[in-house]
């Protein structure tokens, strides 16, 4: 989640840092305030659709990421269950076994006091 963060802010960096630098040469470039200002504004359109774009990018592999720990995480869960049913009921026949075996020497030492 931290390297999703990262290319976030990083992506974010780049796009102002390329506005702000486009901006700045148009703001110096030697013509026309009209033709400038119609500059600025097909690069700032250009700029927020690229924006746009990343923004979908990182919905999309944000999107899949959880889908992904989800399906995983309800693998991990059915595991465990499954485990955890096997676990059981071996105990309880250990437990039966133990429980006859326990009767059963009774039984024997029952019959050699008498």
């Amino acid at each position: 989640m931290a390297s999703t963060n990262g290319n976030i802010r990083a992506a974010a960096f780049f796009i102002a840092g390329g506005v702000l630098g486009t901006g700045l040469a148009l703001l110096f470039a030697p013509q026309s305030g009209r033709r400038t200002r119609r500059e600025l504004r097909y690069l700032g359109a250009k700029a927020l659709n690229k924006a746009e774009s990343m923004q979908a990018d990182v919905r999309y592999a944000v999107e899949n990421w959880m889908d992904e720990f989800s399906e995983k995480l309800k693998d991990t869960i059915n595991h465990g269950q499954e485990w955890t049913e096997a676990t059981k009921h071996q105990a309880q026949e250990a437990l039966e076994f133990g429980k006859e075996y326990i009767q059963k020497e009774i039984e024997r030492f029952k019959q050699a006091l008498s």
